[in-house]
């Protein structure tokens, strides 16, 4: 194992190859490996992959990145289907024969002959396999890079090399974007849960099992996005909640530290003067509004 930094890598293609399956009596193939780095671009068609636990449901411009020795299986029972294959390893590693480009079924893998095996230290994209979707011009990039590596014009292999290296560094920073996104949909969810349930208790472990993440992960989304950490953030919005019930209604000290769940109206009004300066019934009177004559149940 080999760890780097991605301003490291010098992507060498070892070999491309399209493929169109075609075998209608091949349901399913499973325990496949591949020797080197691999990016598979779907080109027609649609096919299934299964690796770790993880279905790809694949469909024209759909990109699979394989690192090597990566265990996947195949289903083409959905419908035929073709593909082009880059072969390659982040590093000149050694020569570009065949013989390292390919693909084999577990029972026949000669560990010796798998490629550089990497670790990225700074970015863990190409640490493990991906299932790229959306991506644009991911038919023409491929193909492109399919073209110039076998016409082996002059050049050929710097050219091709450069144009792959592009390519990896293009899915790395979508790939980045696609989780940022995701990232801030998530954060907006628990922002957003909150706020609609500051009457209940709120803790790390109640968002856990809401959300499926683990609760230091909620409370960085939560500091990343308020600056304050997630208990901080809970109490803050149960204050502000519980201040425009003091301007808006007659509601009584203890029935809004009850509705927030404060451990009392002491409690409540401690925490209360430490955010708001002032205590829940000097505030009230501050900030009341005439006549409110509204009652929450």
């Amino acid at each position: 194992m080999k760890y780097l930094y991605l301003n490291d890598i010098d992507p060498t293609i070892k070999r491309t190859l399209e493929y169109k399956n075609t075998y209608a009596h091949l349901r399913y193939c499973y325990n496949k490996l591949s020797y080197t780095h691999r990016i598979m671009c779907i080109t027609g068609g649609s096919c299934t992959f299964i690796s770790n636990d993880s279905v790809f449901n694949c469909e024209p411009g759909d990109i699979v990145y394989f690192p090597p020795n990566q265990l996947y299986g195949n289903d083409y029972s959905r419908n035929e289907f073709s593909v082009i294959n880059i072969f390659f390893d982040f590093l000149p590693y050694r020569d570009d024969s065949l013989k390292y480009a390919r693909i084999s079924n577990r029972s026949d893998f000669d560990p010796q002959d798998i490629g550089e095996e990497v670790h990225f230290c700074d970015n863990s994209f190409y640490n493990s396999i991906r299932y790229i979707r959306d991506f644009p011009n991911s038919l023409s990039m491929t193909a492109d890079i399919c073209r110039e590596f076998n016409e082996r014009r002059i050049c050929y292999k710097k050219r091709s090399n450069a144009m792959l290296t592009s390519l990896l560094i293009s899915l790395l920073r979508f790939g980045d974007n696609c989780a940022t996104r995701e990232t801030m949909q998530t954060t907006d969810a628990i922002i957003d849960y909150i706020n609609r349930n500051a009457r209940l208790s709120l803790t790390g472990q109640d968002l856990s099992k809401i959300f499926n993440y683990h609760p230091n992960y909620i409370n960085k989304l939560v500091q990343s996005a308020t600056s304050m950490t997630l208990h901080q953030y809970v109490i803050d919005t149960k204050i502000k909640h519980a201040a425009e019930l003091l301007r808006e209604t007659d509601m009584s000290v203890t029935d809004i530290a009850i509705r927030y769940s404060f451990y009392d109206s002491s409690h409540f009004a401690n925490v209360f003067r430490k955010i708001a300066g002032v205590s829940p019934m000097e505030y009230r009177r501050l900030n009341r509004r005439p006549n409110p004559g509204v009652s929450y149940d």
